[in-house]
């Protein structure tokens, strides 16, 4: 059964009809095309009231976005 459903997920994607096409980049897609790239983060949370016994809390993040042809 799954063989059959990749078989067919296959003649779909790689069909002629207009289905099987990337649809066109819009201008929301260029908007999201500025988000592409290495990013950087720094947090720091405050998990209660501060003070000796509850400093803040720090932790580092690393974000990549990459974009598949002119989409997100």
């Amino acid at each position: 059964m799954k063989a059959l459903s990749f078989i067919l997920v296959v003649v779909f994607l790689f069909s002629g009809s207009a289905f099987g096409q990337f649809p066109a980049a819009s201008k929301e897609h260029d908007v999201l095309k500025q988000e592409a790239g290495k990013w950087d983060a720094e947090v720091i949370m405050l998990m209660g009231p501060a003070g000796p016994y509850n400093p803040p809390q720090k932790s580092k993040g690393v974000e990549v976005n990459k974009l598949v042809g002119d989409f997100w």
